[in-house]
């Protein structure tokens, strides 16, 4: 499952990964999110990442939101434990928060 949230000025992209592999000792699932230039041929640079991956197939647990264009907010759903978590990457500032949910305790 990818899901692209391009900044509004086009000159970056944030890309959010999660792979769900499946068979006898391969069912690790994982999101990851990247963060490119639009332009060049730079590898992207990974800024979040998690083990668990969805909790429905073909489900995106992770929401990307431009606040700015130099501030990029990452929500992601369910209760997680990060491996991965940056707060700066390329000029751009990175916040990542859980929304509450009531029928959560």
């Amino acid at each position: 499952m990818v899901c692209r949230e391009p900044i509004p000025d086009g000159k970056m992209i944030a890309t959010a990964y999660t792979i769900q592999t499946s068979g006898i000792g391969t069912g690790d699932p994982g999101t990851s999110v990247y963060l490119n230039w639009t332009t060049g041929s730079q590898s992207p640079t990974i800024i979040l990442s998690f083990a668990e991956g969805p909790g429905e197939p073909g489900s995106m647990n992770v929401g990307m939101n431009w606040l700015t264009a130099k501030h990029l907010e990452l929500t992601y759903k369910g209760r997680r434990t990060l491996d991965f978590q940056a707060v700066k990457c390329h000029g751009v500032d990175i916040s990542v928060r859980r929304p509450f949910r009531r029928d959560e305790s």
